[in-house]
């Protein structure tokens, strides 16, 4: 999510970006919620596409958006999971990848919590340096299931 107060370079407020964030990850909730326990897989494609349909229009109903978004797809087996932990030692499993206005982000289901769907920009996966701290920081590390599951 974006901070209160700031803007991105098309002037849009953080409150309007927020807005469209969080359409976003409730329609990929949306959709992945009609493929489990199906053999089924969010693709890139339904991404881009509910991404489109939420820029374009912000007052259309989430399940209008999660119907044209799965329409005519075909069966697809589900990729090998990715989990994932944060700095506070919260796991997450990956649903997607996505982009908005040329910024790529993940969506993410945090796991053992309340299941949120979060939407988190790529650069959060790369180690990076903070200032006041000698070593580069990850955000998010990959992690194994053995590590997720077997703690």
């Amino acid at each position: 999510m974006v901070k209160t107060g700031t803007h991105n370079t098309k002037c849009q407020k953080a409150e309007d970006i927020n807005f469209i964030i969080k359409r976003i990850s409730l329609v990929a909730t949306g959709i992945e919620q009609r493929f489990d326990g199906n053999e089924k897989a969010l693709t890139k494609e339904m991404m881009k596409k509910a991404v489109s349909d939420v820029q374009s229009n912000d007052f259309a109903r989430i399940e209008d958006i999660i119907e044209r978004c799965i329409e005519g797809t075909v069966s697809i087996p589900k990729p090998e999971t990715r989990y994932y932990r944060d700095l506070q030692h919260r796991y997450y499993r990956l649903l997607c990848d996505a982009e908005y206005n040329h910024i790529s982000f993940n969506i993410l289901q945090q796991l053992f919590g309340r299941g949120e769907r979060i939407a988190v920009s790529s650069t959060e996966f790369k180690p990076r340096k903070i200032e006041g701290i000698k070593s580069r920081v990850l955000f998010y590390k990959e992690v194994s299931y053995e590590e997720v599951f077997g703690r």
